[in-house]
């Protein structure tokens, strides 16, 4: 193997990923058949001379083989059904823009050809005698993403090596730039919101998990393929993506714009009281060196407990959550166990360390592990986040304070496809993990210790809340006003509306169904945008989060019986 090539499966086995919240590569992996792929005339060309037949026969087959073999829940599958969905969506691409291109005869011939077939080989063979000049591993591709599909997991896919880059870019920290931190999966045969990352665009306009989503860029969302949305769901400096959402029986159109503030993975302050705050926005590979980095800033402030805080953390790649998890817990103790049924090799020879059962634990020692410690979690809290939580738990190392997690207990790693070689891969979930306990996580969650749910307004106090935010009179309040005064009130304004010069007359010319109250909320929330905007990093906002509030209490609480 050349050292490029082992260079890549390297980084491939370096990928395993708990996997995030459904989907959040969405916003990162691109669909080979999304808008900005090749289509029309250009797709023809000579496959007999070329082999792309044959070489479309062993990519469907070793994709066939993976799910058979490799998937976590490989006993749901049957051959006979997979081969059925590759099959007709091979069929069904003939009527996709993919292949627009193709003549209307040559298109209906195939579809003809594909009729009652029962194997991939014959598929493949019958349209190469219909049309040899087809591409192949277009067709191919819809065929492969078929089968995928056909497991039912909204985590699985196939990637380009485009897609893979992209992958393995922000497993690093990179790429995340135009993400509007969101996700979707079908959910009772609709499109819903499965995931919110905090930080990011959707999180700040108040996107929630279980909304359900009628349109996006202007098209119906249940026109928009699976694999679309990875790109529908970005927006680029200088634009705004158009989101209608359905909430609580009310339909809501969000215009979320590209925010100029970067999203940091790590957030940290320190509190005061002895009390530091830790926040992860998902689990990278920088990010242990990153926490251990603010872990020790603080400490040098006196900090003498943490406050770890993973809502809204979709989860990411498992070395990061297991490197976390070392830096509190102490030598030798289990973090977690995976099962799996993927065994990567290299030129037939397993790789050991790599796949298969395995136990995590942790082996570095630091100054970390006995300070007293809450960790906050949400049901956004997902995957990697939860298996670091159910540790901390299990352990007795935390106090978990909020809601019960998420509940996604898999993890995917992406398998090299020999036959296509570096063309395409498969995005796969292969691995199952418990907590040191043993206790199931997926579909389950973990559930804190200490119950706090966090403050949601109602149906009609978020009608209310949109439609002021969407008239756009808070920003042109604080734009108006802009100076240090507003600032000072961004960090804290004592929950007093008089604070806010104007504030009388500015109310009285609302049509508004808000409290004076909620409207003080709006233009405070309108200050810390604009200072975000300005390059402010928000960490925290002690004023108004009950959970962090509370979460802080325990602390403070635990500290004081210690002296």
């Amino acid at each position: 193997m050349s050292i490029r090539g082992r260079g890549i499966v390297a980084a491939l086995l370096a990928a395993t990923m708990v996997g995030t919240a459904p989907k959040y590569l969405e916003s990162h992996v691109r669909d080979p058949s999304a808008p900005g792929g090749t289509t029309g005339p250009g797709l023809l060309r000579l496959s007999t001379k070329d082999g792309e037949a044959r070489k479309a026969r062993a990519y469907l087959k070793e994709v066939k083989k993976h799910l058979l073999e490799s998937f976590i829940e490989r006993e749901r599958m049957e051959e006979k059904a997979l081969v059925r969905a590759g099959i007709r969506a091979m069929a069904a691409a003939m009527d996709h823009k993919d292949f627009s291109g193709v003549e209307a005869e040559k298109r209906a011939a195939v579809k003809a050809g594909l009729k009652g077939l029962d194997s991939l080989d014959a598929a493949v063979a019958a349209v190469e005698e219909k049309v040899p000049d087809l591409d192949f591993l277009k067709l191919a591709d819809h065929g492969a993403q078929a089968m995928v599909r056909e497991t039912g997991d909204p985590f699985s896919r196939i990637l380009t090596q485009e897609d893979l880059a992209g992958l393995l870019k922000m497993l690093q920290g990179g790429g995340r730039e135009e993400s509007i931190g969101c996700s979707v999966q079908m959910k009772e045969g609709k499109v819903a919101v499965a995931y919110v990352q905090y930080g990011y665009a959707a999180y700040e306009e108040g996107i929630e998990i279980g909304d359900e989503v009628l349109k996006v860029a202007g098209r119906k969302a249940e026109a928009v393929r699976p694999e679309e949305w990875s790109e529908l769901l970005k927006v680029r400096a200088g634009e705004t993506l158009e989101l209608g959402i359905r909430r609580d029986g009310r339909d809501y159109d969000f215009k979320i714009a590209h925010r100029k503030a970067m999203v940091k993975d790590v957030r940290h302050q320190y509190l005061g009281q002895g009390v530091g705050y830790l926040r992860l926005t998902i689990f990278d590979g920088a990010l242990v060196k990153e926490a251990r980095s603010a872990l020790q800033k603080m400490q040098k402030e006196g900090m003498k407990a943490i406050l770890l805080d993973l809502r809204h953390n979709p989860g990411g790649a498992l070395p990061a959550s297991t490197g976390v998890a070392d830096l509190f817990l102490p030598q030798g103790l289990l973090i977690t166990k995976t099962v799996s049924h993927y065994k990567p090799s290299l030129g037939g020879l397993q790789i050991p360390g790599f796949g298969g059962d395995m136990d995590f634990k942790t082996t570095a020692r630091s100054e970390f592990e006995q300070m007293p410690m809450v960790c906050l979690v949400n049901r956004a809290s997902a995957s990697a986040s939860e298996l670091l939580a159910g540790a901390l738990k299990d352990h007795g190392r935390a106090t978990l304070i909020g809601e019960t997690t998420y509940g996604k207990g898999v993890g995917q790693t992406p398998i090299f496809l020999t036959s296509m070689m570096m063309k395409r891969y498969l995005y796969l979930t292969v691995m199952r993990y418990t907590t040191p306990k043993g206790n199931e996580v997926n579909h389950i969650g973990v559930a804190p210790g200490i119950a706090c749910a966090e403050d949601r307004p109602s149906a009609e106090r978020f009608a209310d809340l949109w439609s002021f935010r969407a008239s756009g009179l808070a920003d042109t309040y604080v734009a108006a006003r802009w100076g240090d005064e507003l600032r000072g009130l961004a960090e804290y304004d004592g929950f007093e509306s008089d604070r806010w010069p104007g504030f009388e007359a500015f109310f009285a010319g609302l049509k508004t169904g808000l409290s004076k109250d909620d409207v003080r909320g709006e233009l405070r929330r309108a200050a810390r945008r604009k200072m975000a905007d300005e390059g402010t990093v928000w960490v925290a906002d002690l004023q108004t989060d009950r959970v962090l509030q509370r979460g802080l209490v325990e602390l403070v609480d635990a500290l004081e019986k210690k002296q």
